[in-house]
């Protein structure tokens, strides 16, 4: 008999947890922000959006800078098993994939960065459809479909949501095994994840009065939580 934690426990756990280490994780964030805005500054520097090909450069270039920030994605995901499993942290754990297992962390921020952008595109047709011919049977339909891809977006990332932390924990598998895995482990359990991860827009919300200041400390408590939900799920396996 499965005996989970409740999302309030989860929750409860990452703040005890977070204590004293709040230092380390929001430097790790800080980190992961500067090194995305400099990248995204810079393509913007470096291409002609005016131009087929500048067009077609960005959109590359940001593809690139999905697959790095997947790669630190995974280095904060193991900052954060280091925090919940009682190791000392350092806000340089967040480039640790990039010296082990990155080409494998390159290819499921690659997975993702496509798949998300396949789902958004009947959205994207049919919105350009609208703007160009501003019927409003059109705009029903972008709105039907807005909600459809939201959805299908949403059912995505609960599905391969534990695909970094298997990653991490089994370094011997390959990309096609750490996406099946993710699968099997979240079986029964997305509605749980879905729960916890709803809990936390109140939060986000609050947030935005502080001018995203709170973002700081809010973004390592919600990631400490999910974090927690992993390790429950994986023991709750075995």
């Amino acid at each position: 008999m499965n005996s989970y934690m409740s999302s309030s426990n989860l929750k409860s756990s990452a703040r005890e947890q977070l204590l004293g280490h709040y230092g380390s994780v929001i430097g790790g964030i800080f980190l992961i922000f500067l090194i995305k805005l400099s990248l995204f500054l810079l393509a913007l520097s470096m291409v002609n959006l005016e131009s087929i090909a500048g067009t077609l450069l960005y959109y590359t270039v940001s593809i690139l800078i999905s697959v790095i920030s997947g790669i630190l994605s995974a280095g904060f995901c193991f900052m954060f098993l280091k925090l919940t499993c009682n190791q000392p942290v350092l806000a340089s754990d967040v480039f640790y994939a990039f010296q082990n297992n990155s080409g494998k962390a390159a290819l499921l921020a690659l997975f993702f960065t496509l798949m998300s952008d396949l789902i958004s595109l009947p959205f994207t047709i049919i919105s350009d459809f609208f703007m160009n011919h501003q019927d409003p049977i059109w705009l029903l339909i972008s709105c039907l479909c807005l909600v459809l891809c939201g959805a299908a977006t949403i059912l995505f990332y609960l599905i391969f949501s534990q695909v970094y932390y298997l990653m991490l924990d089994f370094p011997e598998y390959s990309v096609k095994q750490l996406l099946q895995s993710s699968t099997q482990i979240m079986k029964g359990n997305k509605g749980r994840l879905f729960y916890l991860c709803v809990s936390f827009i109140p939060l986000f919300l609050l947030s935005i009065l502080s001018l995203g200041i709170a973002l700081l400390w809010v973004l390592p408590y919600v990631r400490c939580a999910l974090t927690n939900f992993y390790l429950d799920t994986m023991r709750n396996r075995s």
